[in-house]
């Protein structure tokens, strides 16, 4: 959660057009790359304490079977769409950019930090995979 709200912090402060406004967003973004950055370390460590306890380490990349053209294909077009999106769009939203708020700023940051997260800890066996 850290790195996506650190990302979305960044992504919010330039949609605003980095206003001086909005500039607690900068150091907002910092101390959350930080704090994602130290909990990586962490489960990294945890990984790699547990992986040389165990006495048969397993293999993720044996179990995928990816069909790599395909997979290709997808990300082609997923970049073109998010690339037109991101073009075009700002047609869609009016002013939006040129009223900053923090309000308006840290909903665009929790609002889907707190939707991912949701969707990340519901009971397994629910919801539709990504």
């Amino acid at each position: 959660a850290p790195f996506l709200a650190s990302g979305l912090s960044a992504c919010t402060f330039h949609v605003f057009y980095n206003v001086p406004e909005l500039g607690a967003l900068v150091p907002l973004q910092a101390l959350l790359t930080l704090s994602g950055n130290t909990a990586c370390a962490f489960a990294a460590y945890r990984i790699s304490s547990a992986a040389s306890t165990a006495s048969t380490p397993a293999s993720p990349a044996e179990s995928l079977d990816l069909d790599e053209d395909s997979v290709i294909l997808k990300l082609a077009l997923l970049s073109a769409g998010g690339a037109a999106f991101v073009k075009y769009g700002e047609l869609l939203v009016g002013d939006f950019p040129f009223s900053p708020s923090y309000p308006t700023a840290l909903t665009m940051i929790l609002l889907p930090t707190a939707l991912y997260m949701a969707y990340l800890t519901r009971p397994r066996g629910t919801g539709e995979p990504l």
